[in-house]
């Protein structure tokens, strides 16, 4: 929180990039609070086990959505930080990497909780 200006700085929101692609910027609370989303699953509970979400097509979920919000971002001089989790794309730090890696420049950057 801001003490300055009383705003917050950060906005955790709920929302599973994976399964809900619309997810765009109007939906994503207004400057200056920095949007937090999880990395996203598919699996329809957000948090259960699902194979699939660490295969080709959880990456590519992922992908599919940084690129289709990443102009607006960039465009309203805003980004998104991900939050990690064991069960999302983004589930331990080989991925991570690879995902700034491939992502430099753009409007995302990672929320690492401690451990």
């Amino acid at each position: 929180m801001s003490a300055a200006a009383g705003a917050a700085r950060f906005a955790l929101l709920d929302a599973n990039p994976l399964r809900a692609p619309g997810l765009s910027l109007p939906d994503l609370p207004a400057a200056p609070s920095c949007p937090v989303v999880w990395s996203g699953s598919l699996a329809d509970d957000p948090f259960a086990r699902d194979l699939a979400t660490w295969g080709p097509r959880g990456w590519s979920a992922l992908n599919d959505w940084c690129d289709a919000i990443a102009p607006p971002l960039a465009a309203a001089g805003r980004r998104v930080l991900l939050r990690p989790h064991a069960r999302h794309v983004l589930s331990d730090v080989q991925r991570c990497l690879r995902f700034l890696d491939q992502r430099a420049g753009a409007p995302f950057a990672l929320a690492l909780e401690p451990a």
